[in-house]
């Protein structure tokens, strides 16, 4: 029988604040996404305090990703023991699927927006319409038509993360489906 099971002196969560850098978030931009201050989240920061339970299932949530994830307590965000990148190839071949890195330009240097090409706009405006949610009205209100494609804001950036990590999920089942 155990007497008792010690809490670890420190927590760290690295993959928390790699996922923040990641997205190009500040605490402020976190804040407004997952209705958690801007106090708390300065303060996980500096070590001063740390998240409750609850907080981390909303950021896990937000993020896409295991509570376990954020702790650093697996490097597996989604599915275990599967090669995500053989998936990436046979979804793109069988669903039309492409990696949001591939379709979106992350800002450069002081630029803060981001811009996605014409093409791969229209590419991303058939890929979501899978979802019978999809309001196609509502996705082109949140970019600016420049030149040869769009420009829009990280805000909007991790919103489509989110529409694609589904979009991707759903390729996946539909792959799996195949594959029985």
């Amino acid at each position: 029988m155990v007497d008792s099971i010690e809490e670890p002196k420190e927590i760290h969560f690295p993959q928390l604040f790699q996922l923040i850098e990641y997205y190009g978030l500040n605490e402020k931009q976190l804040s407004e996404a997952t209705g958690i201050s801007t106090g708390n989240i300065s303060d996980w920061k500096s070590g001063r305090s740390r998240p409750t339970a609850s907080k981390m299932i909303v950021l896990a949530d937000f993020f896409g990703c295991s509570v376990d994830f954020l702790l650093g307590r697996t490097e597996e965000k989604r599915y275990k023991n599967f090669d995500m990148s053989m998936a990436e190839a046979l979804m793109s071949k069988y669903c039309g699927y492409e990696p949001l890195e591939k379709l979106v330009i992350k800002p450069f240097m002081r630029n803060k927006l981001y811009f996605i090409y014409d093409k791969n706009y229209e590419k991303m405006l058939e890929m979501y319409s899978y979802d019978d949610n999809f309001d196609k009205t509502a996705f082109t209100e949140l970019f600016n038509k420049e030149q040869g494609g769009y420009s829009f804001k990280n805000k909007v950036y991790v919103e489509l993360v989110k529409m694609h990590d589904k979009y991707r999920d759903y390729c996946f089942c539909k792959l799996l489906d195949k594959i029985k």
